[in-house]
């Protein structure tokens, strides 16, 4: 499903995955999915953060407004076959991560 600013909702194996094209030569696709909404700023949730993001490659994850996103930027050169193994490693690499999260924030 596309939105009307161009944003693509997409559901993977049940999980929710949005989808940014930015405009430019090469397109630059960004994927995100929401792990936790509605979460207090703290300390430890960010520290969490920050070790978590020491050892990943690819995927990141940060605190937006109130919510604890991972995502990752991808040069689209001719093909969407790209995206779509961008959304399956960010479907994967984000299993479990809200429990993680749920008990740092506990």
């Amino acid at each position: 499903q596309v939105g009307p600013d161009g944003i693509l909702a997409v559901n993977y194996e049940n999980t929710s995955i949005r989808v940014q094209l930015f405009d430019g030569f090469p397109t630059i696709a960004r994927c995100t999915k929401t792990i936790l909404v509605d979460v207090k700023c703290t300390p430890e949730l960010l520290a969490e953060i920050n070790a978590m993001n020491v050892g990943r490659a690819l995927n990141r994850i940060w605190y937006d407004n109130g919510m604890v996103v991972i995502g990752s930027d991808l040069i689209v050169h001719t093909d969407m076959n790209s995206v779509q193994h961008m959304i399956e490693r960010l479907k994967r690499d984000s299993e479990s991560l809200e429990i993680t999260f749920s008990k740092v924030l506990d």
